[in-house]
């Protein structure tokens, strides 16, 4: 092996003493090369004297150990620590022989046999070395058979006929005289595996012999050395490892060792030193701190050490029985349905408001729809969990066997309320799986992870706060504790798995995935906290006896679900990124990250193969699931996979999920703001359940999430993270929020946010809309108008700023075109909103001395918003704030007309159309207002201007064909709304235009204006210039307009 060159020596000396060193080395090779023959008599000469040399010394209190010699009794040593001069004379006499066999010439033929033997045997050790470094220190020893092979006598080979003494062993070793027993030959592994196991796979036969394991070497392993060991063929093996290798492997018996009863051997795991739940757990401890860290432990692992350590128990009849008790009577079904019974109500007579022929499940003396009409396995549900099961599916089969975190967690992202929690729940009924939740205070659950949380603080907190001020202390102790994490979720899912195979054994054909999720719901119905209880009967297990257990059931609950593998729901998990926040490492071990981070970083383990972690919460945000990137990335994965995909409620689908428990709601209610969340139509249904009536519900609905100065349901997330911000984040927040105000009210679009300075998500009024790519920008859009309101009154109260200042601010700063966009798109909603909210339409000073209004002009007035094609609506309030929409591609003003969707003002933006459309409701009838705005000094064309306003007339730009065409289709969804009239206005300012204001019912009665043709609908027409602007543009508007225009 090359030297690193000495300090002080030159590259060119160091190259010269480098080719000495190796000649020297050559020459030293062709001296002690030696013949057979010469071999054979040295051997003899060497045994004659073999009798005369003495045993080895041994240390003071060392017992004696045995011969060294099969058949030779051990000898006495003298009680004098000095050899005897016959002693001496007898290792004078060795080392003549020796001497005389060094230089003795070499036989060519034996050199390169004994060559080739080196090279092959060199090979294989390279081979195992690159195994070693490719998959960590934590490689099985690779050869069991070699090294039982060494360590028994030599019984084949071509000096098995000549006795020799191990110190001449020892010797010929090192001089290369004689070759190492090689072991059983492939064919005999392969023959001593079919003897005692005739229904051996032949593929696994052939790679065990191969592997070059043994039965006998495979039965005195322990189970951390086969786990280990499987964990690395499955990685190596070129085709189709079968899980059934495993199970097969696992469940060989071992053979019982000296001083120890059968079983698999003593523990080899270092985990958490317990404290007693059930039954008393083991109290030894290695290391100061109370445990090895990570690196002596795969140490341990390569050199087979069996040290028992803490929570060392094996698996026996006593935990089967503690088990079987607590599981028989833990899935008792009174309908026989494999389902617990469940505390359903109907509501009572006198709500008059609720539907009395649907039930409703209640927990805790409150109705939960949360837990009501979860679907079948095969039924619909109300969130896109099929869609969530199937990219699980992808990408855990995207890891072909791998071990990697990356294709076993993704991360459920979402505001509150958005439905993550429901969507777990619908995709466990779905299919088999596990539901765990990290905070069962407000929702039904196990208390398994707070239990198993709190016992790892009450058994490490002490010794954190001690470690805490020691840089390398603290570092092996959180290695300790990453080496924990381990058996910590092993023996939590083995409950489960325990559980879920006792349901199958009692319901058989009845039992079903949802049946099974109830009973996992602790707190729905009368059942104990039996996986609480199942748990506590693990804990003095040791980790090897946990994981052989766990993988021998899930091989079991694989074959009877017919399920590769199973989801485990982890929800709330925002409560595990603030427990035990310091107590594990980071990827490159100088900070300390939480419990979820430890989490994520141990689920690369083989045991965990046939998992998929869902990790769900509301406060598992963006920053917190870029955090977990780098948890990932210990195994190196780019980003965390995400599922973003929640089902919104139009208004439509909100008021069909809440006539399901509650009779249709009045006429002109403001049902569109249900829009969004799942949460907000199931709030208002809980609030009729408890009596009050849909005007009442829905008041307290927006009440709960839009109240100023008050941290609500949608603003506390605000509210918790204003005092965490410094005053230039706050001001970077406040920024974006008025951009996803500006996107709700003006353009309807979401916009891009930098996660890593403001999370936009654990705001918790955004959607995401676009994760991007590690390194880009997120997109988050604000949907909701309940969302919207309450930012809105946040901004307000919090920033002092006004949206309706937003377009004068626009026009103060933007260039001319700019600024007439935002003259159109905020300025004039606002001023069509003051025009026509009245008491009496027909009052307003525009309107004042026109003859012939249509009788509905003196009545009320207001903007009012479509909803879908059912023809629902609602009013526009003077304090509301008008929610505009702009042209795009595909959807003009007779789309709009089709599918209004809530919008109060629409800019077509087409040529030959009017400039904004919306729907006026007039004494109760509906009208279409349209508007041209011609903001100029002069208006040349007034006729063409006019026009645009007409129906007639429009689309004069498109081909006669297709504007006839438009022009029908315009007509016809006018009929289908129910318009009855045209309100037509046309703004020209700062221009002084000379347009009469009338209404078509006068110009038919004037036989001087009569019109050449009848129009299908009312019209009332009214111009707006310099002389009466007064009376549809505010001071400001006007003021910044004249200034725009340079007037």
């Amino acid at each position: 092996m090359a030297r690193s060159r000495p300090c002080g020596r030159s590259k060119s000396d160091h190259r010269v003493c480098q080719a000495a060193r190796f000649a020297h080395a050559a020459e030293y090779r062709e001296r002690i090369s030696i013949s057979a023959e010469r071999q054979e008599i040295l051997i003899d000469a060497v045994n004659a004297r073999s009798d005369d040399i003495p045993a080895p010394r041994r240390r003071r209190c060392q017992r004696s150990k045995e011969s060294k010699h099969e058949g030779q009794p051990a000898r006495e040593v003298p009680a004098r620590g000095r050899c005897s001069a016959a002693d001496q004379k007898a290792k004078r006499q060795d080392v003549r022989v020796l001497r005389e066999a060094v230089n003795c010439a070499a036989e060519r033929a034996w050199v390169q046999a004994r060559e080739e033997m080196l090279r092959k045997a060199n090979s294989s050790c390279h081979e195992c070395e690159q195994e070693k470094k490719g998959f960590g220190s934590s490689a099985p020893p690779w050869s069991w058979a070699g090294s039982a092979a060494r360590n028994e006598p030599q019984s084949k080979g071509v000096w098995a006929s000549v006795p020799m003494s191990q110190a001449l062993i020892a010797t010929l070793l090192n001089i290369g005289g004689v070759e190492p027993n090689p072991g059983p030959s492939p064919e005999e592994i392969a023959r001593d595996w079919q003897e005692a196991y005739p229904k051996i796979d032949p593929p696994l036969l052939s790679f065990l012999a191969e592997k070059m394991t043994t039965l006998e070497s495979w039965r005195e392993s322990t189970t951390e050395h086969r786990t280990t060991a499987l964990y690395l063929w499955a990685r190596l093996y070129t085709g189709q490892w079968s899980g059934n290798w495993d199970l097969f492997l696992l469940g060989i018996p071992a053979a019982a060792r000296g001083g120890g009863g059968a079983g698999a051997g003593p523990s080899g795991d270092v985990a958490m030193p317990d404290v007693e739940y059930r039954r008393p757990a083991g109290r030894g401890q290695t290391g100061a701190d109370g445990g090895l860290s990570e690196d002596a432990i795969e140490r341990d692992v390569l050199q087979g050490d069996h040290r028992r350590r803490s929570d060392d128990d094996l698996w026996d009849e006593r935990v089967d029985e503690e088990i079987r008790n607590v599981l028989e009577h833990a899935f008792v079904s009174p309908e026989g349905n494999g389902q617990p019974q469940l505390d359903l109500r109907a509501p009572p007579p006198s709500n008059a408001f609720a539907r009395r022929d649907v039930s409703t499940v209640y927990f805790r003396n409150s109705p939960s729809l949360l837990l009501t009409n979860l679907p079948g396995r095969i039924e619909p549900g109300l969130t896109n969990a099929q869609t969530l099961l199937a990219e699980n599916k992808q990408l855990h089969a995207s890891g072909h066997g791998q071990d990697q975190v990356q294709t076993r967690a993704t991360a459920l992202i979402g505001p509150s309320g958005a439905g993550k929690s429901r969507t777990a729940l619908e995709a466990s009924c779905h299919e088999y799986g596990f539901y765990l939740s990290f905070s069962t205070e407000k929702e039904p659950g196990t208390n398994i992870l707070r239990q198993a949380i709190d016992r790892l603080r009450e058994t490490h907190g002490q010794r954190y706060g001690a470690v805490e001020a020691d840089g390398s202390r603290l570092r092996e102790f959180r290695d300790q504790r990453l080496h924990d994490m381990r058996k910590f979720i092993s023996r939590i899912l083995l409950a489960y798995a325990l559980g879920l195979r006792e349901y199958l054994r009692q319901h058989e054909d009845k039992a079903s995935p949802k049946g099974f999720l109830l009973f996992q719901l602790i707190g729905i119905s009368a059942q104990e906290d039996w996986l609480l209880k199942t748990w506590g009967c693990l804990l003095s297990l040791s980790r090897e006896a946990v994981e052989q257990k766990l993988q021998a059931t899930m091989g079991e609950l694989r074959r009877l679900t017919n399920q590769d593998f199973f989801n485990t729901f982890l929800d709330e998990a925002q409560v595990g990124t603030r427990e035990l926040d310091g107590y594990f490492p980071s990827r490159d071990k100088t900070e300390g990250r939480p419990l979820l981070n430890g989490l994520v970083r141990s689920l690369h383990h083989s045991i965990f193969a046939y998992f998929h972690f869902n990790l769900t919460g509301t406060g598992l945000s963006l920053s917190h699931a870029q955090q977990l990137e780098t948890a990932v990335g210990e195994m190196g994965a780019a980003q965390l996979a995400s599922f973003t995909d929640f089902t919104r409620f139009t208004m439509d689908g909100a008021l069909q999920y809440a006539q399901e428990y509650l009779q249709s709601p009045p006429e002109g209610v403001r049902v569109h703001i249900l829009g969004g969340r799942p949460r907000f139509a199931a709030q208002l249904v809980q609030a009729v359940l408890f009596g009050k009536s849909w005007e009442e519900a829905l008041q307290f609905v927006e009440n709960l999430h839009t109240r100023r100065n008050v941290p609500t349901s949608l603003l506390k997330g605000l509210y918790e993270m204003k005092p965490k911000l410094s005053d230039y984040l706050f001001a970077q927040l406040v920024e974006e929020l008025r951009c996803l105000v500006l996107g709700y009210y003006l353009v309807g679009k979401g916009v891009s946010t930098d996660k890593a300075n403001v999370d936009m998500i654990e705001v918790g009024v955004c959607h995401l809309a676009h994760l991007g790519r590690p390194g880009e920008c997120t997109m988050v859009t604000l949907v909701e108008p309940l969302a919207a309101m309450a930012v809105t009154n946040f901004l307000e109260t919090e920033a002092h700023w006004r949206l309706e200042n937003q377009g004068l601010g626009l026009l103060r700063t933007s260039p001319s075109d700019a600024a007439m966009g935002a003259l159109f798109e905020r300025i004039i909603p606002q001023a069509q909103q003051r025009f026509v909210t009245r008491s009496c339409l027909a009052d307003h000073p525009l309107l004042e001395g026109l003859v012939g209004l249509p009788d509905c002009f003196y009545g009320p007035a207001h903007v009012e918003c479509l909803l879908g094609q059912g023809g629902r609506s609602f009013e526009l309030r003077i304090e509301d704030v008008p929610r505009v929409e702009t042209w795009r591609k595909g959807r003009g003003l007779i789309e709009f007309l089709d599918e209004p969707a809530g919008v109060s003002a629409f800019f077509p933006e087409e040529g030959a159309g009017p400039d904004n459309a919306s729907f006026l409701s007039i004494s109760g009838e509906r009208w279409l207002a349209i508007l041209q705005a011609k903001c100029r000094k002069k208006v040349p064309n007034k006729g063409h201007a006019l026009g645009t306003l007409n129906i007639r007339t429009m689309y004069k730009g498109d081909p006669a064909s297709v504007a006839e065409g438009k022009r029908k289709q315009l007509t016809s969804l006018l009929k289908q709304r129910g318009v009855k009239g045209i309100l037509r206005v046309l703004l020209a300012y700062p221009a002084d235009v000379k347009a009469a204001s009338y209404a078509q019912s006068t110009l038919r009665r004037s036989d001087r204006l009569q019109v050449p043709e009848e129009n299908e609908f009312e019209v009332v027409q009214v111009c707006i210039s310099k002389s009466n602007a007064g009376h549809y543009l505010t001071d400001a508007e006007r003021h910044h307009l004249d200034c725009l225009k340079d007037v």
